[in-house]
């Protein structure tokens, strides 16, 4: 009835979905803990999200995201919020795919920025997946967090982000003069993760890379709702395309033109070797009680010529040239 009542009062497909999740979970916890016999969410389907989408989400430029931290570092307090702290969150939320969630549930003990390889460090309980994870940084952002987190109290989360992080950052937009809403949707806090995602793929990671960093046990929702490509991508893929040439001659054919075979009439000098339809030749070749090799006689003609039968008995057999003389023939 509760989600009847939400699509009535005309809420999204997303905020029905979600209220129908939450009730399908609290009426199964009820009926294993013995409080309800039946469950009354039984057979009642999702809401396909998709049809309905009120918010969709674009990624940022790399352009964009370097004048949005500009724009944050210069900026003055927002919603308590001073303009380091907002620029470093973006820094760190663009470069590790951290919702702002995550962010604030980070203390300095989770940074691991020494070394060839820094990480920070999500425990399973802080992550929405429910999943620890150590991610990677780049080095870049690794020695820019050392000067930002030294003096920093041990225990204490280094990202008190309001709660009105998406009005912040509406704010940080304004002042770098980058559009909130475009027709490729609006740019949000969680715009950072799309970008994060995006450059990933369009550094040439595999797929499957991709999907651990994102921390997604699907690579359809990576690259379906993450993973977008601008028209910039598009056209350097398609240019990026071989353009089809015509193949060298293939080893049967170089060596056929080696041996001066390779399509040529055989010399007249040799035509008379060859059985033509008609004569006692072919009709010998055909015979299965006969054994052709497949070779010519290179040799002078003699009066008789001896050749192999289907017995390994060698046979003498003569013909005629027409004009009287001896010459050896297929066997």
């Amino acid at each position: 009835m509760w989600v009847k009542l939400s699509r009535e009062e005309g809420r999204s497909l997303q905020t029905c979905e979600h209220h129908r999740a939450s009730i399908r979970a609290f009426c199964r916890w009820a009926r294993a803990d013995g409080r309800l016999r039946d469950d009354p969410m039984l057979g009642v389907t999702g809401f396909n999200v998709r049809e309905d989408v009120r918010h969709e989400r674009r990624v940022l430029t790399d352009d964009e995201l370097a004048r949005l931290i500009e724009s944050a570092e210069t900026g003055p307090v927002v919603y308590h919020m001073d303009g380091p702290l907002r620029a470093m969150a973006y820094r760190v939320a663009a470069a590790s795919g951290f919702r702002v969630n995550e962010l604030r549930s980070l203390p300095l003990e989770r940074f691991r920025l020494d070394g060839d390889h820094p990480s920070i460090i999500l425990k399973p309980p802080d992550a929405k997946n429910r999943r620890g994870v150590e991610q990677p940084i780049p080095r870049a952002l690794a020695d820019r967090l050392s000067r930002f987190l030294a003096g920093k109290p041990l225990g204490q989360s280094v990202f008190p982000l309001h709660h009105e992080t998406a009005k912040a950052i509406r704010v940080d937009l304004e002042r770098a003069g980058i559009p909130y809403s475009t027709d490729q949707g609006v740019a949000d806090f969680h715009s950072l993760r799309g970008y994060y995602i995006s450059a990933l793929v369009r550094s040439g990671a595999s797929i499957k890379t991709v999907q651990t960093l994102a921390r997604h046990s699907n690579p359809a929702l990576t690259l379906a709702r993450y993973a977008r490509a601008d028209v910039h991508d598009i056209i350097g893929a398609v240019e990026s395309l071989p353009e089809p040439t015509p193949r060298g001659p293939t080893p049967e054919a170089a060596r056929m033109a080696a041996t001066g075979t390779d399509g040529r009439q055989i010399s007249e000098r040799f035509a008379h070797y060859l059985p033509t339809a008609g004569d006692g030749t072919s009709r010998m070749l055909a015979e299965p009680d006969v054994f052709a090799p497949a070779c010519v006689l290179m040799f002078q003609p003699t009066d008789e010529t001896q050749v192999p039968g289907n017995d390994g008995v060698g046979r003498v057999v003569s013909a005629s040239d027409g004009h009287g003389s001896k010459t050896p023939v297929f066997g």
